[in-house]
């Protein structure tokens, strides 16, 4: 049975991208539940003016990890540019364009996948973050209580 388009369109930048794009995946499947646990926590610190303190390093820590994936790609792509280099300084002098413009490509899919993760993470953690109340949110609600 032959694969569908859309399933190799998925599974070719895992192919290709080799071992780091599965950590770039497990950084994405563990930050998924913290985005959605630090939004659920600054809500909760919003409505009940509770625990302000803890959504809000709660909240920036997320933010900051919303960034492991892009990290996890630039390692990708820092270690096939390295093994580029490694191939090309091996390789017949007439291939080496050829193969130095494929390798590149390849090389950047890492990187790519792990910088449009973080993006798609940043907003939802940013959300979290702009839901903590401020200190004068705070202190205007305790001057009605």
């Amino acid at each position: 049975m032959p694969e569908a388009p859309i399933v190799q369109m998925i599974l070719e930048p895992f192919e290709l991208g080799g071992p780091w794009m599965y950590l770039v995946l497990a950084a994405d499947l563990v930050g998924l539940p913290c985005v959605a646990l630090s939004v659920l926590v600054a809500a909760t610190a919003r409505v009940t003016s509770k625990g302000v303190l803890f959504a809000r390093i709660l909240a920036w820590s997320v933010v900051l990890g919303a960034l492991i994936p892009m990290f996890a790609g630039a390692l990708g792509a820092g270690a096939g540019f390295y093994l580029l280099e490694k191939a090309s300084s091996a390789a017949a002098p007439e291939l080496v364009e050829e193969m130095r413009a494929a390798g590149t490509r390849i090389a950047l899919i890492p990187l790519k996948f792990g910088g449009v993760s973080s993006l798609l993470y940043l907003l939802p953690a940013f959300f979290g973050v702009a839901l903590v109340p401020s200190r004068s949110e705070l202190a205007a609600a305790d001057l009605f209580d």
